[in-house]
């Protein structure tokens, strides 16, 4: 047999244990969503047709904020147009940041800069579906237990009907929305 097939059949090898690994995993998964305020209904809709997604578990050991030098990755975060475009921002959002300053004592300016650093005010949200990619980090990685109280909370997010499964998108870690909100946070 040549190198090619043998890397074919430790390829295929690879995959089929991944796919019993995940499947053994959902398991668990279902069987601690109720505990978890999550019907048996939303988890088989939320589920229903949920593979794992490679490119998230490279994604989650390929995170720039821990590979890029500090200074460096704040100057991408801060640079001139993003505090330009956030000095924008608070003029034309002032009423609401008023109310919402008012309302929960975040100062107008610190929730200006997580939208600016989060999502560079809406237009980097991710358009990864959120079920799948933590579904993925709930069942591989070092961090699976931190993962499964997001999918969780996202599968009650989507449970209550706040947002539409179609628009639960976001990063590889569940992050989504203006703000990158984890789901835990956005509850």
């Amino acid at each position: 047999m040549n190198r090619t097939a043998i890397a074919l059949l430790m390829l295929l090898a690879a995959n089929a244990t991944a796919a019993a690994d995940f499947n053994a995993c959902v398991k668990e998964l279902r069987r601690d969503a109720q505990a978890q305020g999550v019907t048996a209904q939303t988890f088989e809709a939320g589920m229903a047709g949920v593979e794992p997604e490679p490119t998230v578990i490279e994604a989650m050991d390929n995170q720039p904020e821990s590979k890029t030098p500090v200074w460096d990755y704040l100057a991408v975060l801060a640079d001139a147009q993003r505090i330009a475009d956030g000095r924008a921002k608070l003029a034309e959002w002032s009423a609401r940041l008023g109310d919402a300053e008012g309302k929960f004592g975040v100062d107008r300016h610190t929730v200006v800069a997580v939208w600016g650093v989060e999502s560079d005010y809406g237009k980097t949200t991710g358009g990864r579906p959120l079920v799948r990619s933590l579904a993925t980090v709930s069942c591989f990685g070092g961090r699976q237990r931190y993962f499964r109280g997001e999918l969780y909370a996202t599968l009650r997010i989507l449970q209550s009907g706040d947002v539409r499964p179609e628009a639960l998108t976001g990063s590889w870690a569940g992050a989504f929305g203006q703000t990158q909100f984890m789901p835990s946070t956005f509850l």
